[in-house]
């Protein structure tokens, strides 16, 4: 039987975090059914200037892409493009696009698409990347930016030639906790980070286990290397050396329930603690700690920040849970563009990471420059 006191508790857990609007439509892109109908009566139609493409209609598209970008730009929403045509069909339906097609390149062609935005399955974001750059197009790539070595060095080609109107889907660094922490931190002084994340429970046979996406770490573990990096670049402590070391509970399935941990060589360490043993009832949930001589700053969900040095002790708490999603979905059409020199070398530690987890090589030192 549905414990329904359970689920209002969770329904009301989802508004506390993310806002009614938010989670009405999260809800709505899980079902993908008549509640299409009932909640899209407040979506406008298309403006006379629709020019933002998706390519990947799955729930991230839905309930995060679609929903920043209509709540900054209103509906500027010109074609969405998923190799299941049901799921492009639902969200033109939901979020009013002009059209919805079955053809990437009949997309991508469209002159007056401005703005791609890719989160299709992660081994093709970048080819449908570097079809959209060549045709001129200004294209936000989701997370992980590639899976595999050869793909890295296309990335790397395409930065240097389109560098200027591209975009990553790494989010953490623009969560309003994170910009907070940042002008904390002292530049002098070993930064310490630590995550403890409750990642979702994923089946063995769900398609983020396939070969050619990278496996867990591409998925999901990607966010935290990439913020540790953003975090040491920061404060100019990055280095080029670093040494690696995984701790699976289970050698044989090594990215769920384990232990990551990256020294750079300035001493500093990222720990990160990965579990998925259930599945979190309102989302993943992280505590994240920054620890240095005289800070430490605790950030629990992004909804907590408590800051402790010698002198004072203080704590924020923001409205909703803010992960960074909108302001970096954003940057594609403020022209706002992070240094891709630190995301290639995320994406590049990333990998040597996946790649430690298919070979079951649990240490590993790389060099990476940038």
């Amino acid at each position: 039987m549905v414990d329904w006191t359970f689920q209002m508790r969770k329904v009301f857990g989802y508004f506390r975090l993310y806002g009614f609007k938010r989670s009405i439509v999260k809800f709505v892109g899980r079902r993908r059914n008549r509640f299409l109908n009932y909640f899209s009566w407040f979506i406008k139609a298309p403006s006379i200037r629709a020019d933002i493409s998706v390519i990947g209609c799955g729930q991230f598209s839905f309930s995060t892409i679609c929903f920043f970008l209509y709540q900054n730009l209103g509906n500027r929403f010109l074609e969405a493009y998923d190799p299941d045509l049901s799921k492009s069909e639902s969200m033109k339906r939901f979020w009013k696009f002009r059209d919805h097609t079955n053809d990437a390149d009949h997309l991508i062609a469209n002159p007056d698409c401005t703005y791609v935005y890719i989160a299709s399955n992660h081994s093709t974001h970048l080819a449908y990347a570097e079809r959209a750059l060549a045709a001129g197009k200004r294209v936000h790539i989701e997370k992980p930016l590639c899976t595999n070595f050869d793909s890295l060095a296309v990335l790397k080609k395409l930065v240097q030639e389109y560098g200027y109107r591209m975009t990553a889907g790494y989010n953490r660094p623009y969560a309003p906790a994170i910009l907070a922490a940042v002008p904390l931190i002292g530049r002098n002084s070993p930064l310490m980070i630590q995550a403890h994340v409750h990642g979702h429970k994923i089946p063995m046979d769900h398609w983020y286990r396939a070969p050619e996406e990278g496996t867990r770490i591409c998925g999901n573990t990607g966010h935290w290397i990439d913020l540790a990096v953003y975090l040491w670049n920061a404060k100019g402590s990055l280095g080029v050396e670093f040494e690696i070391q995984i701790i699976p509970a289970d050698p044989d399935n090594p990215d769920d329930n384990y232990t990551l941990c990256i020294r750079n060589q300035s001493g500093e360490l990222l720990t990160l603690s990965m579990f998925s043993l259930q599945e979190p009832v309102l989302g993943i949930h992280e505590i994240l700690h920054l620890h240095q001589e005289n800070l430490n700053v605790t950030i629990q969900d992004y909804r907590f920040m408590e800051i402790q040095t010698p002198y004072e002790w203080s704590r924020r708490s923001f409205n909703v849970k803010d992960v960074g999603h909108e302001k970096c979905l954003l940057q594609l059409v403020r022209h706002q563009i992070r240094d891709w020199s630190e995301l290639c070398v995320s994406t590049e530690l990333t990998l040597h990471i996946a790649q430690m987890v298919v070979n079951r090589d649990f240490n590993k030192k790389v060099s990476i420059q940038h």
